[in-house]
């Protein structure tokens, strides 16, 4: 029978079944929490406690400083006055039980696993049937892993090859600013991209979706010398595109702005722009920007397209724990960060896109103090 996690392979296993009834064997949610503490002193540092799937006490006055805890990483022992020993199911090949004078136990390897003292052979028995188990359900589960992997990249390399190597790479810096400082794409950057991309063909379009659901950018430096070799060859009107999107995308996902700055200059060297050409784009957006605003604020509602959840999201807020002092906490981290009295120093363009980011955040403090009743 095949299983899709441990857990599932323990609740149907009919050994782990058996196990429960030894009063020193414990399954999880059913551990309790004075014996993970007595087990956390040979637990390493890296295992986190509500990961143990099974705890075996085998101290006399049930302390479980020693014994046995799994996870589904591996198999953690510690013998009484003995040194604690940690087991990966990636490295174990056998399990087989083992008796002797002064009890029964478990090998692993054909080494000493641990031999226990108070639980029988009928319980070590049936814990090395169970082991046994879990360890073909791992392998069935990487091997299952591993061929869904290969599939994706099959898929991958499919996509990928039908694109050219200037339309990979535009999706791979797109990606890039998008994924740079969270693993998941948020929603802003979603829809940006797919408005970007509404008039590019399906294969780009499914590039892009598996790129971000993946969740992981390739290197900067990769994508750098990537755009060397195509981007010379682009025309103008792309990469000032290019240049822009990078751009939003940044600002979208709040980049500091000597960040944003380094990136911009080293994309334009990239594609082989020069800096009065870099300046001159960022000019041009910024002017296109305050135009756009000017008009937003001749409308009845200045802050028209603000809402709580996006509100929430510039500020890092959780929705469901609002409050004014939240609110304002959450305000001044933010300024600090992107305050552009911080920023004086750097160009007059770059300076005018934090004001932009600035006041982004000012509009998501007023419109939730006004949300939450504050006026």
């Amino acid at each position: 029978m095949s299983y899709t996690s441990f857990q599932d392979c323990m609740q149907n296993s009919m050994w782990f079944k058996q196990l429960i009834h030894d009063p020193n064997v414990y399954l999880a949610p059913h551990i309790p929490e004075q014996k993970l503490q007595g087990a956390a002193s040979y637990l390493p540092v890296s295992v986190v406690l509500s990961d143990v799937l099974m705890l075996i006490d085998d101290t006399v006055f049930g302390s479980a400083k020693a014994g046995l805890c799994l996870t589904e990483r591996g198999i953690y022992t510690k013998e009484s006055f003995e040194d604690s020993n940690m087991f990966l199911f990636e490295y174990i090949k056998t399990i087989n039980v083992s008796g002797g004078f002064f009890g029964y136990g478990l090998d692993i390897n054909g080494n000493r696993m641990i031999r226990f003292t108070q639980i029988n052979k009928e319980t070590t028995h049936h814990l090395n049937l169970g082991l046994r188990e879990l360890l073909n359900t791992r392998q069935a589960l990487s091997q299952s892993q591993s061929q869904s992997q290969s599939q994706s990249r099959q898929n991958q390399q499919s996509h990928s090859a039908s694109l050219s190597p200037a339309m990979t790479g535009v999706i791979d810096v797109m990606v890039f600013f998008a994924l740079y400082q969270t693993p998941v794409c948020q929603p802003e950057s979603d829809q940006y991209l797919a408005e970007q991309f509404q008039r590019f063909p399906q294969p780009a379009k499914q590039y892009l979706q598996q790129q971000l659901q993946r969740g992981i950018c390739k290197p900067w430096t990769k994508i750098w010398q990537s755009v060397i070799s195509w981007g010379s060859n682009m025309p103008y009107t792309a990469k000032a595109e290019l240049m822009v999107q990078a751009l939003r995308l940044m600002a979208i996902n709040l980049y500091p702005a000597e960040e944003m700055m380094n990136f911009l200059y080293q994309l334009g060297d990239a594609l082989a722009l020069t800096r009065q050409q870099i300046d001159d784009l960022l000019r041009e957006v910024l002017s296109s920007d305050e135009q756009q605003q000017s008009n937003h604020h001749s409308e009845p509602e200045p802050t028209s397209g603000m809402n709580v959840q996006h509100a929430c999201e510039l500020l890092d807020l959780d929705q469901q724990q609002l409050s004014l002092d939240r609110v304002q906490q959450a305000y001044r981290k933010k300024m600090a960060e992107f305050h552009p009295d911080k920023y004086q120093q750097l160009p007059t363009s770059v300076r005018q896109l934090i004001e932009q980011q600035a006041m982004q955040l000012n509009q998501a403090r007023d419109y939730l103090k006004d949300y939450l009743g504050a006026y």
